[in-house]
C-alpha cells in the first residue's frame, strides 16, 4: 500500500497518546536509538493521521520524533501519512508492523497493543487478526491475561520491558496478593543482578518461607539477618545472592542445608580429577548420586568409553 510522504512542521503535530506504544517510557528514549539518528537521521519515518491541514496525529516513531526534534534541532520532519478516514484496523496493523520491524515485541509491548486495539475493535477482532502475530492463542483468556500485566506497578513494566523478568516471573509475580511485595522482589533482582536462572530459585525460597511464617515478603526481606547480607559492605551482588540463598534454605529447610554440607565434605575426602563431578538427587530427594566425566572432545571420550564399560561390567 501507498502512503504519500510529507515534511510536517513539529508545531502541527498533535501527540495524543492513544497509539503510543510504551507510555510508561513517555519522554524517555536510548541512547542507541539517540546515536543512530545523530549519525544516520530517521531512515524509518514515523506515520501520522492527517485532520486537517493544521493537525497530524502521532501514530508510531514518537521517541524518533522526539530526538530529531530535541538533538537535531529541526522545524520539520518527513512522515508518511493516513487519511483522516483511514480504519483503526488497518491503523492498528501498522502500528504492529512498525513495532515488530524494530525488534521483538516485550511482553509489555504485546500487552499495550492489546490494550490500544481494545479501544478500537471488539475482543473477537484482536484474537482473529493478531494473535498468531502477538505469539498468543486464540482465547479470551490469552487477552486478559495479557491485559493484566498492565496493572503492575510501573517500575516493574520498566524492568519486564527491559528484558530483566522473565515471562514465567512475571505471572509468579502477579499471584502475589501484595503489590508492595511485588515490586520488592523486583528491588531485590535488581539489586543483586540476577538472571532469570537465579531469579526463579531466589523467589522459590523467598516465598515459601514467607508463607510458611505466616508474613508478607517485604516484611521478610526486612528481617535483620537478611538486610545485614544485603547491606554488608565487603560482598558484591553475586556473594550477597549466594549467602541469602544459603540463608534462605537453612531457614525453610535446615535439614537440606546440612545434607549439603556432609556431602560437599564427602565430596573434598574423594580428591576426585578436574574432570569428574559427583552431584546429588534434587533435595535429596533419593540416595542416588551422579558421577560426571568431562571430555575435552568426542575423540576423547571415544578413547575413554571401552575402560569406562569394562569397569561398569565388573562391578
Amino acid at each position: 500500500m501507498f502512503f504519500p510522504f510529507q515534511n510536517v512542521p513539529f508545531n502541527k503535530l498533535k501527540f495524543t497518546g492513544k497509539w503510543s506504544m510504551h507510555p510508561w517510557e513517555t519522554g524517555k528514549y536510548s541512547d542507541e536509538l539517540k546515536n543512530s539518528i545523530l549519525l544516520t537521521g530517521v531512515i524509518h519515518p514515523p506515520f501520522l493521521q492527517q485532520h486537517s491541514d493544521t493537525s497530524f496525529e502521532v501514530i508510531s516513531g514518537h521517541k524518533r520524533l522526539l530526538i530529531t526534534k530535541q538533538r537535531l534541532e529541526l522545524d520539520r520532519i518527513g512522515c508518511f501519512l493516513l487519511p483522516a478516514d483511514f480504519p483503526e484496523l488497518s491503523i492498528l496493523d501498522i502500528l504492529l508492523t512498525d513495532q515488530i520491524y524494530t525488534a521483538p515485541l516485550s511482553l509489555v509491548e504485546k500487552a499495550r497493543f492489546i490494550q490500544i486495539a481494545m479501544g478500537c475493535i471488539t475482543r473477537e477482532e484482536i484474537i482473529e487478526e493478531f494473535s498468531a502475530r502477538l505469539g498468543l492463542k486464540k482465547q479470551k483468556s490469552a487477552i486478559d491475561k495479557m491485559l493484566a500485566v498492565l496493572n503492575l506497578q510501573d517500575d516493574i513494566i520498566k524492568e519486564i520491558h527491559s528484558g530483566c523478568l522473565q515471562d514465567k516471573m512475571v505471572m509468579e509475580l502477579q499471584r502475589l496478593k501484595h503489590p508492595e511485595d511485588r515490586l520488592t522482589v523486583v528491588s531485590l533482582f535488581k539489586e543483586l543482578c540476577l538472571g532469570t536462572g537465579k531469579q526463579k530459585k531466589l523467589f522459590s525460597l523467598i516465598r515459601d518461607l514467607a508463607y510458611r511464617n505466616h508474613t508478607t515478603i517485604s516484611e521478610l526481606i526486612s528481617n535483620n539477618k537478611i538486610q545485614q547480607i544485603l547491606t554488608h559492605q565487603e560482598m558484591n551482588p553475586p556473594q550477597k545472592a549466594q549467602h541469602l540463598g544459603k540463608f534462605l534454605q537453612q531457614q525453610l529447610t535446615p535439614a537440606f542445608l546440612e545434607a549439603e554440607n556432609s556431602f560437599s565434605e564427602f565430596s573434598k575426602k574423594l580428591q576426585l580429577p578436574e574432570n569428574l563431578t559427583l552431584s546429588h538427587s534434587q533435595a535429596f530427594e533419593t540416595d542416588g548420586v551422579t558421577l560426571s566425566i568431562k571430555c575435552k572432545n568426542l575423540q576423547e571420550c571415544q578413547v575413554m568409553l571401552p575402560a569406562i564399560k569394562a569397569v561398569l561390567k565388573n562391578s
